[in-house]
């Protein structure tokens, strides 16, 4: 609703001089030149394999016919092998949302939410204000998977993150950053202090909530 006005009450080229500088964030960088030394080392990697399988090949044309049959076995049993753990593991990707490996190998794993609120910090310093507040939301949800021990769902949108908090103390101060970052990182409105001393006392109150050592939803 807020977007939709701000796009009618202001004309076309403030709207592309805005769309023109969300585009060029690092977020959206996918068009970098490419390294030639890269693509060279990708060549020479390249015509090492094909060396590498041509002479085996030419080895296995060598075997006696029981041997040749056996490797050729291994080959197609260790190719199922390959193509079954893929499987598996993209079926508990996709199908076992917040299933879930145990945390306390999870968090050595991962980066942990002070981590992400030193970065912040370090963001508002620079006066990147909506930089800050982006990670500061960052720090919240992961403060959120660590209290219910369990990791939200690869892909999950904003939107169904407020669904499940709807109920819950938790909501207001998500609801707060999804705002923020539509209108100010997404949109077209700018950042100031103030929206930062708002993101830490948001973010305060999630740590709050969490510091209760209980779980925020129910399983």
């Amino acid at each position: 609703m807020v977007l939709t006005a701000l796009a009618v009450s202001l004309p076309p080229e403030a709207i592309r001089k805005k769309a023109a500088e969300v585009l060029a964030r690092p977020d959206f960088a996918i068009d970098g030149a490419v390294n030639p030394a890269a693509v060279k080392n990708f060549e020479e990697l390249y015509g090492f394999g094909r060396r590498l399988f041509i002479a085996f090949l030419e080895m296995l044309d060598q075997l006696p016919l029981p041997i040749k049959w056996l490797v050729l076995a291994f080959l197609v049993i260790s190719l199922i092998g390959i193509i079954a753990h893929l499987i598996y593991t993209l079926w508990i990707v996709l199908f076992q949302p917040g299933d879930r490996l145990k945390f306390a190998d999870a968090e050595e794993a991962k980066v942990q939410p002070e981590n992400l609120e030193t970065a912040a910090m370090k963001a508002q310093a620079k006066g990147d204000w909506i930089g800050a507040i982006r990670i500061l939301f960052q720090a919240s949800l992961l403060r959120l998977e660590q209290n219910d021990r369990r990791s939200f769902r690869r892909g999950v949108t904003n939107r169904e993150i407020l669904r499940k908090y709807s109920s819950t103390g938790a909501y207001e101060p998500l609801a707060w950053f999804v705002q923020t970052i539509d209108q100010k990182w997404y949109g077209l409105e700018s950042s100031d202090e103030t929206d930062w001393k708002l993101g830490v006392h948001h973010h305060q109150t999630i740590c709050d909530l969490v510091s209760r050592r209980q779980h925020v939803v129910s399983a």
